[in-house]
């Protein structure tokens, strides 16, 4: 009995901790236009992906910000290789207003980290920065968990 219960108890705390969150996930919207960014750098498509991403986002506004941002893309994916795929590892609300998705790419030589953060002054939600670096390993750093190292 005691077995089955410290099973249970260690199954919850490894599995189930994320479905008692307290934190809704994220908006659906947001991680469908995130996944079609990432949809679209998979295919090599970076100029699309960021015009569909920006759609609605005063960034777009700022063209000298968008083509530095397109030029720091095709720099991360020419010296890391293509983007393989994408997983949301984390997300962050503050407020009702603002959201910040993170994100890592894969590519063959080190993943990317990503993050996209959204505001929500009404009824729409807008992306109103992105940051891309290549300090997946800083992950660790920013919470107190390590992984073990071989």
């Amino acid at each position: 009995m005691k077995t089955t219960i410290a099973f249970l108890l260690a199954l919850v705390a490894l599995v189930g901790a994320p479905l008692f969150s307290a934190e809704p996930p994220p908006p659906e919207e947001l991680t469908q236009m995130t996944g079609k960014f990432f949809d679209l750098l998979k295919k090599d498509k970076i100029e699309q992906a960021y015009d569909e991403l920006l759609k609605g986002s005063k960034i777009k506004g700022k063209a000298e910000d968008v083509a530095q941002l397109k030029t720091q893309t095709r720099e991360a994916l020419t010296s890391f290789g293509p983007v393989l795929g994408s997983e949301l590892l984390e997300y962050k609300r503050k407020g009702f207003s603002l959201m910040q998705l993170i994100y890592f790419s894969w590519q063959d030589e080190r993943p990317l980290r990503w993050r996209f953060t959204f505001y929500r002054p009404k009824d729409k939600w807008r992306l109103v920065n992105i940051q891309l670096d290549d300090q997946a390993i800083q992950f660790w750093d920013d919470h107190p968990t390590k992984p073990a190292s071989d």
